[in-house]
């Protein structure tokens, strides 16, 4: 057996040449001791923790994308039950909301957000970074579904746990961003409020000019999320609420794939 850094194991066997066989597995050893031709056979055998860590803080619940995250984690639990694996779940906000250890046959994430309250409405991603890495013993597959909308003053700290993480762990991040993030009004004057501290801004002037100037800065901030995950070695994926639950997980298992 030999161990892969996702935890996989592989285990290969021989059996008998078939037509139309790769060349390049064939078992040099066991062939010339038979006589016969024999190939090398590979069997996936997964023992897999996976843990699925969301964001609920209020700025999920700017457009629809709450709901493609619930969507999202909800086809991947699906796929790991499918596949035997352990599932554990770790909501947070500005703090770890609830921690759900990994298990067999987990329950639905619409029954763990059913009841589910949020205790505060910031964002800050620093306590479950710290949490996961005190917590996770074991080599495992971490989902991390969120908008990445977070504090500026603490984005290089971010930055340097999820690198750690990633070098321990099989990181996949995945953001998921409504399309109303890009969009603003055009008129004489706009109000702006902020979903989580609730506070509003007034602007007066050329709207249009400002809307041009808010659409490029949201872009430029998410190229650099993107140059930096790829930096520090995170596999990142980039979503929109326009795009289909099923073709996202495609991307989600291209990156772990890779």
């Amino acid at each position: 057996k030999k161990r892969f850094r996702n935890s996989f194991f592989y285990q290969n066997f021989s059996e008998r040449s078939r037509f139309g066989g790769n060349l390049d597995s064939i078992d040099p050893i066991l062939t010339a001791r038979r006589g016969e031709i024999f190939i090398k056979r590979y069997l996936e055998c997964r023992d897999v923790d996976l843990i699925l860590v969301l964001d609920v803080s209020k700025s999920q619940l700017f457009g629809a994308k709450f709901d493609l995250m619930c969507d999202c984690a909800e086809n991947i639990l699906k796929l790991a039950n499918l596949a035997g694996d352990r599932v554990g779940f770790l909501i947070f906000t500005e703090k770890v909301e609830q921690y759900l250890e990994p298990r067999y046959d987990a329950r639905s994430i619409w029954d763990i957000l059913k009841n589910f309250q949020r205790n505060s409405s910031s964002t800050d991603p620093l306590p479950a970074l710290n949490f996961l890495k005190k917590i996770l013993k074991k080599s495992s597959v971490i989902f991390w579904i969120s908008d990445f909308i977070y504090p500026n003053n603490s984005y290089r700290k971010i930055m340097r746990d999820m690198c750690i993480l990633g070098r321990r762990h099989d990181l996949i991040c995945l953001q998921i961003a409504d399309s109303l993030d890009d969009c603003f009004c055009l008129g004489d004057a706009c109000f702006f409020q902020d979903i989580e501290s609730s506070s509003v801004a007034l602007y007066k002037g050329n709207c249009s000019k400002y809307s041009r100037y808010l659409r490029d800065f949201v872009a430029s901030k998410r190229k650099n999320l993107k140059m930096d995950m790829k930096q520090i070695g995170v596999k990142f994926i980039h979503a929109t609420t326009g795009d289909s639950p099923d073709s996202i997980l495609e991307k989600c298992l291209d990156k772990h794939l890779a």
